[in-house]
């Protein structure tokens, strides 16, 4: 992941991923939500799945992957994710 940090970026500032309209964008929304929407039919799932990658699309995200804290990073999303499935980390 960490060598693909210049194209996360560059895909991260264009129009069509900020609008939400890009094709990639979509793709991973409507995994992620059927998938959120299996585990847990009681949740939006709609809304959850583009939270969760809002979360993935931080100036955080990019400044852990740069500095070398990526497990860090993995074992914090695993855990947010566990607890939304209700999940123990």
């Amino acid at each position: 992941m960490t060598s693909n940090i210049n194209l996360i970026t560059a895909h991260e500032r264009s129009t069509a991923h900020r609008d939400g309209d890009s094709p990639v964008y979509l793709a991973w929304h409507g995994h992620i939500a059927a998938l959120i929407a299996e585990a847990r039919p009681d949740l939006d799932a709609d809304v959850l799945a583009h939270v969760a990658l809002g979360a993935m699309s931080s100036d955080l995200v990019v400044r852990m992957l740069r500095t070398g804290q990526t497990e860090r990073l993995a074992r914090s999303l695993h855990h947010v994710v566990g607890s939304l499935l209700g999940q123990d980390s």
